[in-house]
């Protein structure tokens, strides 16, 4: 399946490389695009975040709080772990885990 046309280049290039080296039904699919748009949100959030500061002006005089951007990428963060665990990939190496065991 190709990837769908919303998605930047480079999470295109990932999408090819993952469905060619695994074999993925019409759910995980699903999930797939869910990791990638995830995974670009994050990116997007943690831009915005760089240039803001993790702090920024809050509504009442000389106070700070939290950018909202990082629960964007905190909860983006949370949507890739969760679909790429569901999809059954692997999060580390199978040589590194056997050689623990």
């Amino acid at each position: 399946m190709a990837p769908p046309k919303h998605l930047s280049q480079e999470s295109k290039r990932e999408w090819r490389a993952l469905t060619a080296a695994y074999s993925i039904d019409e759910a995980g699919f699903h999930l797939l695009e869910q990791f990638f748009e995830a995974k670009e949100r994050r990116s997007a959030a943690r831009a915005i975040v760089d240039r803001d500061g993790l702090m920024i002006d809050g509504r009442l005089k000389d106070q700070k709080i939290a950018h909202p951007m990082l629960q964007v990428e905190r909860d983006s963060a949370a949507v890739m772990t969760r679909a790429w665990r569901l999809l059954g990939f692997d999060l580390e190496p199978a040589r590194d885990r056997d050689a623990e065991t």
